[in-house]
């Protein structure tokens, strides 16, 4: 993440993050030597002759020359790497792109301001290709997608995770949005992060800060935190996540103990979690929360007896993805519908 300080009042003032994470720098330094083949992509018709011609003047450059080029053309790389990020789907070539956009960024944060320009084009841009969101982005949106990344069994993504969010944290208005947060204090604490803030936050109250705002916030924070500590339970984890609407493989979602222990609460506030679930089977485009809504109802069919007169109008959808062309997506929804069908849905 970098900040942005131009005289651009419409974009937003955010403080540099210097992210430092050993994983991550010898991932990107391993990116940056792959070959991609932008001349297929171009004989595909999949970029533009005048694209190819303004990759092929930063492909495997020297950061010299990359500074030179972005010197001149910045706006048009912007608006280049948002393009290319929005049409091409190869997992290795959408990768390449985000450490060229970083190393664009790095050189200089002011050149944010170029893709907040695109903001101009569509209201949900720059956003919507980084993060894959179809619909309008917004700050509050991704808080509520960083908190989940503090979830992960990941240690690597954890830790990126907190630095990004010690960043944001910084900005008083993302601070209040952040509080203001559907669930927030009270179920984005304990589910997303206790376990993994309470240490970093009590490192930071030591620190001396000049910033009395800062003092304030780190401690409120880190009250919040110690009261919601021994309240902590696995399905409070598991809860928040189906809210947040960021689904992933989390231990909950395959432990037989968490299903048999845990089952009949998904049928609290009007089954408000299963609804969740069926929402996401409809509206998502991300496999991994297809994959996870299916396995999940499937599992609230075989442990809870009743499962089968809970109408939450989700068998349809299942069925359906039983063709998607995801594997893990079809396979989740081949075992769901078995299980539907073996307890008499």
């Amino acid at each position: 993440m970098t900040s942005t300080n131009s005289n651009d009042e419409s974009v937003p003032d955010v403080p540099l993050a210097f992210v430092s994470n050993t994983y991550l720098n010898e991932l990107t330094k391993d990116i940056r030597t792959r070959p991609i083949p932008w001349e297929g992509y171009q004989k595909a018709e999949l970029i533009t002759p005048e694209e190819l011609d303004l990759l092929k003047r930063i492909d495997k450059q020297s950061r010299e020359q990359l500074r030179s080029v972005m010197q001149k053309d910045a706006e048009k790389y912007a608006e280049l790497y948002t393009s290319l990020l929005e049409k091409l789907k190869r997992f290795d070539t959408i990768q390449y792109i985000l450490v060229m956009t970083n190393d664009m960024l790095s050189d200089d944060e002011k050149r944010a301001s170029y893709f907040h320009k695109l903001s101009s084009k569509s209201s949900d841009l720059p956003y919507r290709p980084f993060l894959k969101q179809p619909l309008s982005f917004d700050t509050t949106d991704f808080l509520r997608w960083i908190s989940t990344k503090l979830k992960s069994n990941n240690n690597n993504i954890c830790d990126l995770a907190v630095q990004i969010l010690e960043s944001i944290l910084k900005i008083p208005s993302c601070r209040l949005q952040f509080w203001e947060m559907p669930h927030a204090p009270e179920a984005n604490l304990p589910a997303m992060l206790v376990a993994k803030l309470l240490n970093f936050c009590e490192n930071l109250s030591v620190r001396k800060w000049s910033d009395s705002e800062i003092v304030e916030d780190i401690e409120f924070l880190k009250a919040q935190l110690q009261e919601n500590f021994h309240s902590l339970t696995t399905f409070d984890e598991y809860a928040s996540e189906i809210r947040s609407g960021m689904l992933q493989w989390s231990p909950p979602h395959e432990s037989e103990q968490f299903w048999k222990q845990n089952v009949t609460k998904l049928n609290d506030k009007n089954h408000e979690l299963l609804k969740i679930l069926s929402r996401l089977l409809s509206t998502s485009t991300d496999n991994v929360v297809l994959a996870v809504a299916a396995h999940d109802l499937g599992q609230y069919v075989k442990y809870y007896p009743d499962g089968k007169k809970c109408e939450i109008g989700a068998k349809q959808r299942v069925m359906e993805l039983m063709t998607h062309e995801d594997p893990e997506v079809r396979y989740n929804a081949l075992i769901a519908v078995q299980k539907y069908m073996s307890h008499a849905w």
